[in-house]
């Protein structure tokens, strides 16, 4: 039964959000795939999963997911609610990581603007399928887990066990710092993008300036040749 209800939230968040996704980019899915960024993410979370813990651990762990905590001690419990929770801090960093490894390649070269509004767009997905990873797929899987590790409420109303910490707050740190990330490269594009049109403007007046000396149009006046 509870698989069942997971299965089913599962759809209603997947379905939920491809219809916003969909809603959002008139039709056009396409732009928000991105597979270099996508394998990016899951190639660095499944890396420092397995630096962190053994491939049994995490094994275990989507297990448990899946098919519920067994006759786990509270010991296990706990190593599985650690892996989650390393998961989920995983998922986030490698998505910030990859967005600002991708920004300082773009803004390493400013010289085609019509590139640099796509390279940004590429970029933030990598934040996208972290951010999404982790506060849809992995904190759900976490949340189970740690009612696992709850147990039973006995007759005084109080649990068996106790939940422990795991940093509720660090989720809207990682949100604030990914906002103002994203300002901060809107400021630095729109500077420019300024810069870039005043060059362009100088560039043109200096070629229509040059091909009138050039056909004859414009003599340089007298206080010009002193």
């Amino acid at each position: 039964m509870q698989l069942f209800s997971r299965l089913i939230g599962l759809h209603v968040v997947l379905l939920g959000f491809a219809w916003t996704l969909w809603a959002g980019s008139g039709g056009n899915l396409g732009r928000y795939i991105d597979l270099p960024s996508l394998m990016g993410v899951v190639v660095l979370l499944a890396g420092c999963a397995l630096c962190c813990f053994s491939l049994s651990d995490i094994v275990d762990t989507i297990g448990a997911v899946i098919a519920g905590p067994g006759d786990a001690d509270e010991t296990r419990l706990r190593q599985r609610v650690a892996v989650a929770a390393q998961a989920y801090q995983v998922a986030w960093g490698a998505g910030i990581v990859i967005t600002l490894t991708g920004l300082i390649t773009m803004l390493s070269d400013l010289s085609s603007p019509s590139s640099i509004g796509a390279g940004m767009a590429v970029a933030l997905l990598s934040t996208f399928y972290g951010a999404f990873l982790a506060e849809f797929v992995i904190g759900p899987c976490r949340q189970t887990l740690l009612n696992h590790l709850d147990g039973p409420r006995n007759p005084d109303g109080e649990d068996e066990k106790v939940t422990p910490a795991l940093g509720s707050a660090s989720g809207l740190w990682r949100g604030a710092a990914v906002v103002l990330l994203i300002l901060c490269c809107f400021f630095v594009l729109t500077v420019s993008f300024s810069e870039l049109d005043q060059t362009g403007q100088y560039d043109a007046v200096i070629d229509h300036i040059n091909q009138a000396i050039s056909e004859g149009k414009l003599q340089p006046t007298a206080e010009s040749g002193r």
